[in-house]
């Protein structure tokens, strides 16, 4: 498996390399070692369960990820994470199923309605369930037996949930039923992946240490760091939260919500990308006038080739723009100079090695959104020119853009 962080890290940084393919091969060959392990022969030529092409946008990765939330300082000596059995269902109401394991044990088995699941173990607390990080789904292709017929299984879209299996002798899917050879060959094959999941997931998974991260003081407010998600909404994260989202990486939960920049270094950022928009805003003749708008330094998450970017979004809801004069007011073109003058000076501390990360919008009964960190907000709403000397801010940016560097190096 892709094993730390460090390892994306290391790559050329203009390298792209594609993770989501070499993890779903190693998560496909962890399930063949496990059954080689329990020397079963399956009924099913393919595997039942498999890696989503995008886990990050599963119903199963948003559970796990807002159910962690719940509980995020992970320090139990397990692998997995503890997550409460309630929160599993809160955004996606799942199926559930108890699943035999070789010990007569249940693992529980939680399956959402695009097919994505979460395998966990009960804990001594009955509430509580120690989950695996790492993503699958049923496979939609379903699988082929031996004897070369198929079976593909489904949840109805309305109505009670209950597991549909469509066998190619079939005119409909019916619900499973034990009683029905093919459909109780498919269940025990099932139970033989998910055991050896947890075969193998016990000696490649995590066992995090996860403790409250410092907030500094310039980022804290009651407590919390306030993080803007876009123009007039903003989301207070926890020094717990924020524990969890600086974990070191791994190649089990790298499809979960993280964010890979040290809050001091955030805190550094958004004082230097300040000092830079002032510094071009004067450079551009543009003082006196705003923008109903903000630009954000932005974070890429490591799963595309996306970099970290200076993005405008603009006319907040709560800008009375009745009282902004037309002729103080910058164009949509001066604005995108500026953004790209602004970009070229800060070009050489924006990498994609160092702004990683991303969190979710959730929404209920409807996939969520992944959204970039925003790390630093430039509020052109106002005019950025202050009565400070340009030489003095000149020489401060200069020297922050070469403590910038060093330490990128």
């Amino acid at each position: 498996m892709r094993v730390l962080w460090q390892d994306f890290a290391q790559a050329a940084p203009n390298q792209y390399v594609d993770f989501e393919m070499l993890d779903r091969d190693t998560q496909r060959q962890l399930i063949s070692d496990g059954l080689e392990g329990l020397r079963y022969c399956k009924s099913f030529q393919s595997h039942l369960l498999e890696r989503p092409e995008t886990p990050y946008l599963t119903m199963a990765t948003e559970a796990i990820s807002l159910a962690i939330e719940t509980n995020p300082l992970q320090n139990h000596g397990r692998v997995g994470v503890c997550v409460p059995q309630l929160h599993l269902g809160q955004l996606h109401r799942p199926l559930g199923m108890s699943i035999t394991l070789k010990d007569n044990s249940a693992a529980v088995f939680c399956l959402y309605s695009d097919m994505s699941c979460i395998l966990a173990l009960p804990t001594n607390d009955r509430r509580t369930l120690r989950a695996t990080t790492l993503p699958f789904q049923l496979s939609s292709a379903g699988g082929r037996r031996q004897d070369g017929q198929w079976i593909k299984p489904s949840i109805p879209p309305k109505g009670e949930k209950c597991l549909m299996l469509w066998r190619n002798t079939d005119s409909v899917p019916l619900p499973m039923d034990h009683n029905i050879p093919e459909h109780a060959d498919f269940m025990v094959d099932l139970a033989l992946e998910i055991q050896a999941i947890f075969d193998r997931a016990e000696t490649d998974s995590p066992v995090y240490q996860v403790h409250a991260a410092t907030i500094p003081k310039s980022l804290t407010r009651n407590g919390k760091m306030p993080v803007s998600v876009y123009p007039g909404a903003t989301r207070n994260l926890s020094p717990e939260l924020l524990g969890w989202y600086g974990r070191t990486l791994h190649a089990h939960d790298a499809h979960l919500p993280y964010l890979q920049v040290s809050l001091k270094d955030i805190a550094f950022t958004r004082r230097l990308v300040s000092d830079a928009a002032e510094y071009i805003w004067r450079e551009h003749g543009f003082k006196g006038k705003s923008f109903p708008g903000a630009i954000y330094l932005e974070t890429a998450p490591h799963f595309g080739k996306e970099s970290p970017q200076l993005r405008l979004l603009g006319h907040p809801e709560n800008t009375n723009r009745s009282q902004i004069r037309a002729e103080d007011t910058l164009s949509h073109e001066q604005v995108v100079s500026y953004i790209e003058a602004l970009t070229e000076l800060l070009q050489d501390v924006i990498r994609p090695t160092y702004y990683l990360g991303f969190h979710y919008l959730y929404r209920r009964d409807k996939a969520g959104s992944v959204v970039p960190f925003k790390l630093a907000e430039v509020n052109l709403v106002k005019d950025l020119t202050t009565d400070q000397p340009i030489k003095d801010l000149q020489s401060r940016l200069k020297a922050r853009l070469r403590l910038a560097k060093r330490m990128m190096q």
